[in-house]
């Protein structure tokens, strides 16, 4: 569900440099979500971005 929820340049930014770090140690970071409290979420992964 990513109702109109969307990354800001800071969690986009965070999540490639814990995407790069975890590749010098051989590990595949598969996602990022931002989840609120009303059960919605963005998926990096499904926009793309990771």
């Amino acid at each position: 569900m990513n109702s109109g929820i969307n990354g800001v340049n800071s969690d986009i930014e965070l999540s490639k440099r814990i995407k790069n770090a975890a590749e010098l140690f051989e590990v595949k970071v598969l996602d990022h979500l931002i989840i609120v409290p009303k059960g919605s979420y963005f998926s990096f992964s499904d926009n793309h971005i990771i």
